[in-house]
């Protein structure tokens, strides 16, 4: 009967660690669980914040300063087509502004690599035609290509803004 009771209480005593024991693993599955989500959730802020980052830089450093550079080509290309204008003060006019327009077209170049394939390539048949628009269906093909290309980075800087704000409140 002693026997029995040590059998008893050794169960018992048993059984009671076994239990704590799977409590103590079912909390620590639980803090694991947690730990995971809130991981992926600083990993996805972290990959938007990082691609908001590369867009609004492709912006600054490539888009702007080129769309820049094309709408002043373009008033001056207008203002070429007007009858009244003496053409040999509009010329001199021109030399002058087209140095400083060939540096700010060349001023975009190291940063080309952040542009999309298609705005690349046409910045780049245009940049080996000596920093100059040649004619306006050329530049009319640059001047689409950027369009689009911020159009669409804007609507996804929007987007990205909205998901960053939204994980960062839960």
């Amino acid at each position: 009967m002693k026997d029995d009771i040590v059998e008893l209480v050794s169960m018992s005593f048993l059984t009671i660690l076994n239990v704590i024991t799977t409590l103590i693993a079912a909390y620590s599955l639980i803090l694991s669980k947690r730990s995971f989500e809130q991981t992926e959730k600083t990993l996805k802020l972290t990959e938007n914040e990082q691609e908001l980052r590369d867009i609004e830089k492709s912006l600054a450093l490539f888009y702007f300063p080129l769309q820049d550079y094309i709408q002043i080509y373009l008033v001056i290309r207008k203002s070429m087509n007007i009858k009244d204008v003496d053409i040999e003060i509009l010329q001199k006019e021109l030399d002058k502004r087209n140095e400083k327009f060939k540096e700010m077209f060349k001023n975009v170049a190291p940063y080309r690599y952040l542009a999309e394939e298609n705005t690349r390539r046409e910045y780049e048949k245009l940049r080996i035609l000596d920093y100059i628009f040649p004619n306006p269906y050329e530049t009319s093909l640059l001047v689409d290509s950027l369009g689009k290309d911020v159009a669409s980075k804007e609507i996804r800087r929007r987007e990205l803004v909205k998901n960053i704000n939204e994980v960062s409140k839960e």
